[in-house]
């Protein structure tokens, strides 16, 4: 169950999407957690593959061995891996339940825990009875409260190319939870420009012992926009948040996918821009600090938080890009083009024709640095530094061109002409061929 999964679960599911393009099974968890607990019972038993192999694989075993608890075993995929008296490894099973044929996170989950020196003096009993704990033998767990977080947006206006923000971000946010938990709509969102008070929900129902709140939220975020194949770029916005204080032990915000099914095509309030598509997905963010204790002075503890992450897709209209960016630059090239066909003996015109579309490449290609300010070249760009060898090139053929003129060369500049007729198209087509791919 990668939705309540630890950070190391995260990390190996991301790498595993962009290896082979598909979701990992229970099976290569497994066999990724085996592999590494044998390269840490390597390491620990300091193998150098000198002697006899049996020895070596002694000492493996003792590694092995040495691995009886949460502090000496490693923290795997599946959480802390170790072994019993037995050999065996039997860490604790993420428990969940079918829901239209989907396999979902149960509300409560439980968790291996190792407790801090003050929890052991005052004796865990009373988190036990609260239920915040529960003991097996001598096996302590954490009680985990998942909440279900859903979002649908409304509207997103007025997208800011020069400041790449994205302002007034109109959309629904719920929480669905089992049981009482105190705050779980106690949030901060992330990349935010001024605060947000959720104020008081717009719907709040129950369902037995489940609670649903849903919230209408309007507020501007900041985003970090890829505009490197501009005018053709797709985004994705991102609505970041993660409870104010209660650290990842005790809650875990996970995507309510069933909730957010009807938020996969639906149009938005930006101009020319449709929103393709909302995906919900788990963050795990880190913080250190000693908390002012002095027993973390020197070893400073880790706070891992919960953090919900609705991901936005917005594509653009691709016939308006052609037809607002394109558009001149096909112009452009094509009075660029005219002066292979002119006569050679109007040498001022074929001159001017250059010079001309120099100014007018200059003019869009500054005005693209003034509206989009990034300091990468966009694919775009690519087009206008194009033309600006497309100018070059036909500079220099009138000028040779005219030099032969006054020498009689016909039949040189007749070949000129050609081969000025064949490389501009060519080149603009392997530009194209390039910059799509």
């Amino acid at each position: 169950l990668f939705d309540i999964a630890n950070q190391k679960a995260h990390i190996f599911r991301k790498k595993y999407l962009k290896k082979y393009n598909k979701e990992p099974g229970w099976y290569a968890a497994f066999y990724y957690d085996a592999a590494n607990v044998a390269c840490e019972a390597m390491k620990r038993a300091e193998i150098q593959g000198r002697g006899h192999i049996r020895r070596d694989r002694r000492e493996i075993k003792k590694a092995l061995e040495s691995m009886y608890s949460l502090d000496t075993g490693i923290q795997g995929v599946q959480g802390y891996i170790y072994f019993d008296e037995n050999g065996d490894s039997n860490g604790p099973l993420g428990i969940g339940f079918y829901w239209n044929q989907k396999l979902l996170p149960a509300f409560s989950q439980y968790h291996l825990k190792t407790i801090p020196e003050d929890d052991l003096e005052n004796g865990p009993v009373g988190k036990v009875l609260s239920g915040e704990f529960v003991m097996i033998g001598d096996r302590v767990m954490s009680n985990k409260k998942i909440v279900y977080v859903g979002v649908d947006i409304n509207a997103l206006n007025g997208l800011d190319m020069k400041n790449l923000t994205y302002y007034q971000t109109d959309f629904y946010l719920w929480f669905r939870y089992k049981g009482k938990i105190n705050g779980a709509d106690n949030i901060k969102f992330a990349d935010i420009i001024e605060p947000v008070n959720l104020g008081n929900p717009v719907s709040e129902r129950k369902y037995g012992d489940i609670t649903i709140k849903t919230y209408h939220v309007k507020t501007e975020f900041r985003g970090n926009f890829d505009f490197h194949d501009y005018p053709f770029d797709k985004h994705k916005l991102k609505i970041k948040f993660n409870h104010k204080n209660i650290t990842r032990d005790n809650i875990i915000y996970v995507s309510d996918i069933l909730g957010m099914s009807g938020s996969e095509k639906k149009d938005s309030a930006i101009e020319t821009t449709d929103v393709t598509g909302v995906q919900g997905y788990e963050n795990i963010i880190t913080n250190v600090s000693s908390l002012g204790i002095p027993e973390y002075f020197h070893d400073r503890k880790i706070l891992n938080y919960s953090q919900f992450c609705a991901e936005i897709s917005i594509d653009k209209d691709s016939t308006d890009s052609i037809l607002r960016y394109f558009l001149p630059i096909i112009i452009i090239l094509l009075v660029l083009y005219s002066i292979y066909f002119i006569s050679v003996e109007n040498f001022f015109i074929r001159l001017l024709i250059p010079i001309s579309v120099l100014a007018a490449n200059a003019f869009y290609h500054v005005k693209l640095l003034s509206d989009l300010q990034v300091e990468y070249i966009t694919a775009l760009e690519y087009s206008y530094f194009v033309i600006y060898l497309l100018i070059v090139l036909g500079m220099a053929l009138v000028l040779i061109i005219n030099n032969r003129l006054k020498k009689e060369k016909h039949k040189t500049i007749k070949k000129l002409l050609y081969v000025g007729r064949i490389i501009h198209p060519l080149i603009i087509l392997i530009s194209g061929f390039l910059l799509y791919f």
